[in-house]
């Protein structure tokens, strides 16, 4: 049985917990790596004559940089953007924040960049040896590599 003593500590860390995971995130400056940020159209994106553009909303999700892959390394879903598996090496993972900034610290080299939706890796560039949303990082630079998720936009 738990007595108003063990309630009050066991609230107290419930409270501390989500506190913590109020607070926005504080990224740490790299030197060598990829920095961007990803947002996501949603709907009609047709131009309106009497609406000005504006910039599609930051997208809080998971980020994934994989070695170098290949469209042959991957499974798609149909003929989608969306991809259910990818058969290269995962280097590294994040979650980007609700402005939808994301960054890696990483070595110079070639990698592909997913970012997850609806339960599916997202990526639509491709280069012209059909590698998936690759980009390149050299020694003492960040590349900036912002990611536009639109499969769910009608243009």
């Amino acid at each position: 049985m738990l007595n108003f003593k063990g309630f009050g500590v066991i609230l107290s860390l419930v409270l501390a917990f989500q506190f913590m995971s109020c607070q926005p995130r504080k990224w740490t400056p790299i030197e060598t790596g990829v920095a961007g940020h990803v947002r996501q159209s949603i709907g009609n994106q047709m131009p309106d004559p009497d609406e000005p553009r504006s910039d599609p909303p930051p997208f809080e999700t998971m980020v994934y940089v994989y070695e170098l892959t290949p469209a042959e390394k991957t499974e798609r879903v149909g003929t989608s953007t969306l991809f259910s598996k990818i058969h290269t090496r995962l280097v590294d993972s994040v979650r980007s924040d609700k402005k939808g900034y994301y960054q890696f610290s990483l070595p110079a080299g070639s990698y592909s960049l997913f970012v997850r939706q609806d339960g599916f890796y997202f990526a639509s560039i491709f280069d012209d040896k059909n590698n998936a949303h690759p980009f390149h990082v050299e020694q003492g630079k960040v590349t900036q590599h912002d990611v536009l998720v639109n499969n769910k936009a009608s243009y």
